[in-house]
């Protein structure tokens, strides 16, 4: 039977959509993880669809040609079921949901009744066969910088933000009475924690469509998963520290609004190995951008830096859910 320490490999995989693969977000965390890490290697896969639910996710599959290469065609995997059948399992499993669903009523209740009886026993499966029983890390996402896709249903920035964490919790429970570890990533905390002390910094994290994320947004959201994951009690033996500098990764290419606008430009740039940054859409942001973004939530930048350890309010409320909860860090 597998137990934890026993490897010093460490596979994530990521389900979701467009606000995890905007960016290569799953290869960014990746980034930030391998200068600390001390196993043999980080392995990384992805069954990822702009603007699925985990239930039609779950049916239609990875889109494998803009979302794949938008993680820089690496570690995508065609199908949910694939995914997690994977020789060896997972460590670590993310899930994130349409990004409206777990503030709507109605959706909720479908995607808690779609993780019991789908994404539960495939997970289960997977338990049996390989030993390992992950941990889960829920991606409880933000609201709309303004009313798209009828968001306005919902409400407001601050009232779909919290809607959406309200859903992530019912989420994160139903999978801990399961017998899952769970830890939510509140990002949408952390965009809360910007709206309210930089409202201008707040704004330039989005998209002109107002809801997708921009480079130092996917950044931002990289350095809450880093976090979660090396102060995790179950992996923090596999890292030699918790420190984060704010420097964009070299290889990883913030693509993601050039291939949604024009995916065959992009390919054809990738092809003949054009990709220059000269286009705005794969602009990456600078070290002060990213410095200035971590530092306005906190908590989040090394040691060397001038935040107090225990400043980041948005794992402070993680772990404050998972008291109430019993199941953040535990």
């Amino acid at each position: 039977m597998w137990a934890w320490g026993m490897a010093d490999q460490l596979r994530i995989c990521f389900i979701g959509n467009s606000f995890t693969f905007y960016n290569n977000m799953p290869h960014l965390v990746e980034h930030l993880l391998a200068p600390n890490f001390q196993g043999s290697s980080i392995e990384i896969g992805a069954c990822l669809r702009g603007g699925r639910t985990f239930k039609i996710l779950w049916e239609q599959g990875a889109d494998m040609e803009r979302a794949k290469d938008c993680i820089g065609g690496l570690g995508m995997v065609a199908s949910v079921k694939q995914l997690l059948e994977a020789a060896g399992g997972w460590d670590i499993v993310v899930l994130q949901d349409f990004s409206q669903s777990p503030a709507r009523d109605d959706q909720r209740a479908a995607s808690l009744k779609c993780l019991q009886e789908v994404y539960v026993p495939a997970l289960e499966a997977m338990v049996e066969r390989t030993g390992k029983r992950p941990l889960i890390l829920m991606y409880s996402t933000w609201g709309y910088v303004q009313a798209a896709k009828k968001s306005e249903e919902i409400g407001d920035f601050k009232q779909m933000t919290r809607k959406t964490a309200a859903g992530y919790l019912a989420y994160a429970a139903l999978l801990q009475d399961l017998g899952f570890p769970v830890t939510i990533v509140d990002v949408g905390a952390a965009y809360e924690a910007i709206h309210d002390r930089s409202p201008e910094l707040w704004k330039s994290l989005y998209q002109p469509d107002h809801f997708h994320p921009r480079a130092k947004a996917s950044f931002l959201i990289a350095a809450l998963f880093f976090k979660a994951i090396v102060n995790h009690p179950r992996f923090a033996h596999l890292f030699h520290s918790d420190g984060l500098l704010a420097a964009w990764p070299e290889g990883i290419v913030p693509c993601g609004p050039m291939v949604a606008d024009d995916p065959d430009a992009f390919r054809d740039a990738k092809a003949k190995g054009d990709l220059t940054h000269e286009d705005p859409r794969l602009a990456m942001p600078s070290d002060e951008d990213l410095r200035i973004v971590l530092e306005t939530v906190g908590g989040l930048t090394s040691r060397r830096d001038n935040t107090k350890p225990g400043d980041n309010c948005c794992l402070k409320l993680v772990e404050a859910c998972g008291s109430a909860c019993g199941f953040a860090f535990a």
